[in-house]
C-alpha cells in the first residue's frame, strides 16, 4: 500500500465519518466500512488525477517550470518572474524553507514539490 493512498484514504474517512475521533484510523467500527473500502476510493481518486486539467498545468505550475528554464534559478528570480507575469506568489511558496534563502538555488526535490503543490492547489480551489 502506498503512503499516498493511505493518507488519502484516512483523509476521506475523517471527512466522511463524524465518529472518526472515537474510532481513529484504521480501527474502524464495523458500521463504518473497512479501511480497504476507503483505500479503494482513495486509489480511484488518485488515478482520476493522473491527467492534469488545463488550470493545473497552465497556471502557477507552468510559471514555475518557465522559471526553471531561466537563469538564475533562485527564489528571488522566481518571485520576480511571477510578479512580471502577474501571478500572485502564494504564502505557502514564500514559507517553503528553501525558498526563504532568496539567492540559493533550491534542491531538485523542493522544485518538484512546489510544482506538485501548485498543481494540487489549482485543483482544490476549483480552477482544475
Amino acid at each position: 500500500m502506498s503512503e499516498m493512498i493511505e493518507r488519502v484514504a484516512k483523509a476521506i474517512y475523517e471527512e466522511d465519518d463524524p465518529w472518526h475521533k472515537a474510532w481513529p484510523w484504521p480501527n474502524l467500527n464495523e458500521s463504518q466500512g473497512s479501511p480497504e473500502t476507503y483505500r479503494r476510493i482513495a486509489a480511484a481518486a488518485i488515478k482520476a488525477m493522473r491527467e492534469p486539467s488545463e488550470a493545473q498545468w497552465g497556471g502557477l505550475a507552468r510559471q514555475i517550470i518557465m522559471w526553471m528554464d531561466m537563469q538564475p534559478k533562485t527564489p528571488r528570480a522566481l518571485f520576480a518572474h511571477l510578479k512580471r507575469s502577474g501571478v500572485d506568489v502564494p504564502q505557502w511558496l514564500r514559507d517553503e524553507p528553501e525558498m526563504q534563502a532568496l539567492d540559493h538555488v533550491p534542491s531538485k526535490g523542493t522544485r518538484a514539490a512546489i510544482v506538485y503543490r501548485a498543481m494540487i492547489d489549482a485543483a482544490l480551489v476549483g480552477e482544475g
